[in-house]
């Protein structure tokens, strides 16, 4: 399984990636995909030595990655939008966006 990949780490590791996996596959079906259901989101999990890598792929266009920079200081908690992001910067070891900002790159190390 992707929790037992990463080590044992108890409850908290488990906790850290649902909560990211929650955010990022919802993020990809609401924001990229634009909630269409005609649209795919993809999934790919690989075991490393050093834990696992997770990449999660919608089929929107993208949106300006490079912009969060200063949203992953400034962004309140408790902000109705991007909090989600947030966390997952948090609790993921290395969290990075590919190509048009489609993609998400998460690594979980033991």
């Amino acid at each position: 399984t992707v929790m037992a990949a990463v080590g044992e780490a108890g409850q908290d590791r488990d906790f850290a990636l649902k909560l990211c996996l929650e955010e990022v596959i919802n993020n990809a079906m609401e924001h990229g995909n634009l909630d269409d259901p005609d649209k795919a989101v993809y999934l790919t999990v690989k075991k490393i030595p050093e834990g696992v890598v997770i990449r999660v792929k919608d089929e929107g266009d993208g949106f300006d990655y490079r912009s969060l920079e200063s949203l992953w200081e400034t962004r309140p908690l408790l902000s109705e939008r991007g909090r989600g992001l947030v966390l997952v910067r948090h609790y993921a070891d290395r969290v990075e966006f590919k190509g048009d900002g489609n993609e998400v790159v998460l690594t979980f190390r033991r």
